[in-house]
């Protein structure tokens, strides 16, 4: 191959897309960061002290847009959580968060002013951020691990352990 074709040559895309869970540190990372923006966007895009509204909030006020909304943006929120091997307890509290915030969203009127001022996406964001910072992810098999001293080390210290190449 000349090294103008390989210039060109673009990887092969990954079997599962998007469902597929993440295998490297970069992929963890990109997660991290989809997450931080959607609870941003989702509560947050315009801040007052404690206090913000975003999309969600703005879009509560609009029948079945805000619900949809609500509930896409509470997908993807999970499926990037997932993507990054978030605990399942965790997945399932922001699960359940972001439920119980679309099924007050439907309550009129004073369901649109809790979703303004109670925010679940953020709230499920966090958490689901706060999962992927205290894992410890480790590219390589389990098996590996093994001749590493350092590595069993950290390891031992940490609470929860995820390798990416099993």
């Amino acid at each position: 191959m000349t090294a103008a074709a390989a210039a060109f040559r673009t990887e092969a895309p990954s079997r599962g897309g998007m469902f597929r869970r993440a295998r490297s540190l970069a992929e963890i990372d990109r997660a991290h960061a989809a997450i931080r923006r959607i609870g941003d966007l989702s509560d947050n895009l315009v801040g007052v002290g404690p206090f913000g509204v975003g999309l969600d909030g703005l879009l509560a006020w609009v029948p079945i847009v805000g619900t949809v909304y609500s509930v896409g943006a509470g997908a993807v929120l999970l499926l990037q959580g997932w993507r990054a091997h978030v605990a399942p307890e965790r997945l399932a509290v922001a699960a359940a968060i972001m439920g119980l915030r679309t099924l007050v969203g439907e309550v009129p009127i004073l369901g649109d002013v809790v979703v303004d001022l109670v925010r679940g996406h953020r709230y499920s964001a966090r958490l689901l951020q706060r999962g992927i910072e205290r894992t410890l992810y480790v590219e390589g098999r389990a098996a590996q691990a093994q001749g590493d001293p350092a590595l069993r080390a950290r390891m031992a210290a940490a609470k929860r352990v995820v390798f990416l190449g099993d």
